[in-house]
Parts: structure tokens; C-alpha cells; sequence
């Protein structure tokens, strides 16, 4: 009775392997990327003939012995509605609803996550319908292995008032952003988890110059836990073409800044690993102004994380957006996510779309000390500086390491930095703190400077027998 007991659940387990399944992420509505070649994979009985009838081209595979199959649909240039078939010698699915356009990935922790805020943009979300414009919203789930597709999810939903609360909302805006300036479909891929850390989100063998977090103890919240994150919510969406990929994370990160200087970097490679796509673009939110205001003499482990953010900026493809100036309340959780949205929008325009536009504030790019005062200048892609009486959040020092309150002044396209306790200049910081208060350098596009600093000095973060890398 056993044996034939188990020969019934074999038989099961076959039939099941043999059913023609394709990955959550290839549904009724979904988006794929135009202008490239469209990867559609699944499961079927091995041996198995898969025939695929999309936009008036037929396609087909054979299934491998381990029930696998892929292939590659021609590029298409954007449009839709349009229907996929696949089939095989007994069964068949057809997806309906499917839009060529630009797919982004969108990740991170909460503020990544975070949907529109009701009260604020109650215009907005009156005027959301739009067909054109989907998310994929990847729930929340870790796994201790690699997963082959998404277990929970919403799948494709279209934007509309009764939809938007289901979207996140900086991926929303950005979307939109980019609707209205190109006019093709936009599709996000929203897989982002709350309070997550960033090695999370990395994979094993991403992990290798961190042989700490492969030998450390299983921790309780699954979203700390090294690795699980990326095989749960990442690593099955890695067959799908994308554009470019949004990064929103670093709270939780902050109090170890200057490690995230080397895991940034690596979480950027490790995707474009596993995305076969080396020079995918990336773009970084850095942290937006939080919690209470206060000094900025004491130093800012935020503040660290900024630096390591922008840090990242130098890798091909990689950008940041500042957002320094957007949070009025100071909450951890800002709720003006539409001008991230837009920012982050702008910034996907020149670095993604390649148009000749002014996409950054003030950047950081020399220090010149002359008598008792520091002059600052910045990059050439910075734009012309608004000029203002005073500019606030800057502190100055000189060789002995400790800072003080400072004036600053616009000169022409430079800042001249002095306080009468250091008559002997050596370094200057700006907005050097969680939540510096009254942010007013800007330039003449409305786009905030990102924080910065001359010194190299050891910060909150560095390890204890770190050395600047100056003299």
C-alpha cells in the first residue's frame, strides 16, 4: 500500500512539473522593455516544444531536462495593447494587455516603499488614471536559497485613484514624470522592504569581501539578514529586461557609513551581474534632511552616508539626486515624495536618456584657501549659482580638527567660507548634519547642493585606526 502510495504522489509531482507555467512576472498587463530583445522564459515538461505567437512573429523552444525553457523575442519599438500566446502540444495561456515601453526597477526600504501620501496629493491622485503607467509590486518575503520566481505579489495594476495606494510613490512620480516628457508606456518594478539593510539585497557570492555577514548568527527580522532579500525579491526578476534601476536605502546602513562606501559599489555590480548588463544605470536617492535639528559641529553619521552615496556617483552609469531640502517636518519618513519623484525623473533624463539637460545641483569640486578665507567652486555640470546674501549650513576649520560656525557668500560662481575664530583656514563642511535647518544653496534650475566636505578627516563611522588618505 506504501509503494503505490508513493508511486501516486510521483505521478502527481510529474504532472505537476509537466504544466506549462510561466514566471509571475510575465502576466495579463504586464510592460516590456522597448527597443531591446524581450526575454520570456517558463516550466514544462522536459523535451517539451514551447511555441510563443506575439505581434505577428512565431517562436519556438525546447524545454530542457530540468524543465526550463527560454527564449528571445525580437525588440519592438513602444506600443500596445497586445496579446502572448504560449503553448504547448496540449496546453496554452495567452496574456492580454501587454504594453512595450521602459521597465525600471525600483528598491530599497521604506521610503522606497511608502505609497502617496492622501492629504498632500489629493489632486494627484484624483487625476492618477492612466493605463499607460503600471507597477509590480513585489511583497514583502526572504529566503534562506535562491528563488526561481516571486511567491507574493500584486502583479500588473494600471494607476488609478483606486490603485495608487498600492503603488510606491516615489516610483509613481518618476513614472509620471516620465510619461509626460516621452509618451510611452512606463512600467516599475516595485520590490522594496522597510528597515531592510543593503547587504540583504545582495547576493552570496556578492558578498565575498564581507566574510562577516556570511558567518554571522541568523538574525530575527529576516530584512537584516544578509543575503535573504535578494534571493526572495531580487534574483527572480533578473531575466526581465529593465532600463535602469532607482536605490532608496540607507537609514538602517548609517551607523556603519563608511563600510557602505564598499557596499554600495557592491550591490551595484552584483546586480548588474546577475542582470547580465554591466553597465546598467543606476541612480541613488541620497537621504533627504531627518530627525531633530540640531549642531553641526559634533559630526553626522547621516551625513557619512550621504558622502558614501555620492560616493558610488563615481562607477560609469551611477548618479544621485539630493534631497536635502524636502523634509519639513524632519520625519524619517518624508512625505513629499513627488519632488524625489521628479528629481529622480530629471536625473533619468540625462543620465538614461542621454538629453543635454541640467539634471544636478551643486557639486563639490575644489577648495582654494587664500588668507582667512576658504573658497569653494564646483564641478562644471553644477549650473550657475543662486545667489543669496548668506548661505546657510557651512562650518569651517583649521589644522587642529575643530569647526566652527561660518559666513558664506556667493562670489561670482564660487563661495568664499571665513569665521573670525579660524584665521587659518584648512577645511570646510556644508550641511554636515541629520537635518540641517534653512537649506538655501541652490542653482538657478531650483536644484539643491548636495551635502559635501574638503577634509577627509576619520568620521563617526571609520574604524578606530582609520587615516586620511591626505597628508
Amino acid at each position: 500500500m506504501r509503494a503505490l502510495f508513493s508511486i501516486f504522489l510521483a505521478l502527481l509531482c510529474l504532472n505537476a512539473n509537466a504544466v506549462l507555467k510561466l514566471p509571475a512576472l510575465i502576466g495579463d498587463h504586464a510592460v516590456l522593455q522597448r527597443g531591446a530583445k524581450i526575454p520570456v522564459w517558463g516550466w514544462a515538461a522536459p523535451g517539451e516544444k514551447i511555441s510563443i505567437a506575439f505581434k505577428g512573429k512565431n517562436y519556438s523552444v525546447v524545454t530542457a531536462a530540468d524543465g526550463k525553457w527560454n527564449m528571445q523575442l525580437a525588440a519592438s519599438n513602444a506600443g500596445g495593447p497586445y496579446e502572448m500566446k504560449i503553448s504547448t502540444a496540449e496546453q496554452s495561456i495567452t496574456l492580454h494587455d501587454i504594453l512595450i515601453g521602459d521597465v525600471f526597477l525600483c528598491s530599497g526600504q521604506s521610503n522606497m516603499e511608502y505609497g502617496i501620501d492622501k492629504n498632500l496629493y489629493i489632486k494627484e491622485i484624483q487625476a492618477s488614471a492612466n493605463p499607460e503607467i503600471r507597477q509590480f509590486k513585489v511583497n514583502r518575503q526572504s529566503a534562506d536559497t535562491v528563488r526561481n520566481d516571486i511567491l507574493l505579489h500584486t502583479g500588473w495594476l494600471s494607476a488609478s485613484p483606486a490603485t495608487l495606494a498600492r503603488f510606491s510613490a516615489v516610483a509613481y512620480f518618476y513614472a509620471a514624470a516620465l510619461f509626460e516628457k516621452y509618451k510611452v508606456p512606463i512600467g516599475v518594478i516595485n520590490t522594496s522592504y522597510g528597515s531592510s539593510l543593503a547587504e540583504a539585497w545582495i547576493s552570496r557570492e556578492g558578498l565575498t569581501e564581507f566574510p562577516d555577514f556570511l558567518k554571522q548568527p541568523k538574525l530575527p527580522s529576516e530584512q537584516s539578514n544578509p543575503t535573504k532579500l535578494f534571493n526572495a525579491m531580487l534574483s527572480p526578476l533578473t531575466h526581465y529586461n529593465v532600463k535602469g534601476v532607482l536605490w532608496y536605502q540607507g537609514e538602517f546602513n548609517a551607523n556603519r557609513a563608511f563600510q557602505y562606501r564598499r557596499l554600495l559599489p557592491a550591490l551595484i555590480n552584483d546586480w548588474r551581474k546577475h542582470f547580465d548588463k554591466k553597465e546598467l544605470p543606476f541612480i541613488i536617492v541620497q537621504l533627504p534632511n531627518y530627525n531633530k535639528i540640531q549642531p553641526q559641529l559634533s559630526g553626522s553619521a547621516i551625513a557619512e552616508l550621504r558622502e558614501a552615496q555620492a560616493m558610488a556617483a563615481i562607477m560609469l552609469n551611477v548618479d544621485f539626486v539630493s534631497t536635502i531640502d524636502i523634509n519639513a517636518n524632519g520625519d524619517l519618513h518624508p512625505k513629499e515624495k513627488k519632488p524625489i519623484g521628479n528629481r529622480v525623473a530629471l536625473m533619468a533624463q540625462q543620465l538614461i536618456y542621454h538629453e543635454k539637460i541640467q539634471a544636478s545641483g551643486p557639486r563639490y569640486a575644489a577648495l582654494k584657501i587664500d588668507g582667512n578665507k576658504a573658497i569653494v567652486s564646483f564641478t562644471k555640470r553644477s549650473g550657475q549659482i543662486k545667489p543669496v546674501d548668506s548661505i546657510n549650513n557651512f562650518i569651517i576649520a583649521g589644522a587642529d580638527g575643530k569647526f566652527y560656525p561660518a559666513k558664506a557668500i556667493t562670489i561670482k560662481n564660487t563661495i568664499e567660507v571665513f569665521s573670525p575664530n579660524v584665521p587659518t583656514p584648512v577645511a570646510v563642511r556644508y550641511c554636515w548634519a541629520d537635518n540641517p535647518p534653512d537649506v538655501n544653496l541652490y542653482n538657478l534650475e531650483g536644484l539643491p547642493a548636495s551635502p559635501f566636505r574638503t577634509d577627509d578627516w576619520p568620521g563617526l563611522t571609520a574604524p578606530k585606526n582609520t587615516k586620511p588618505n591626505k597628508p
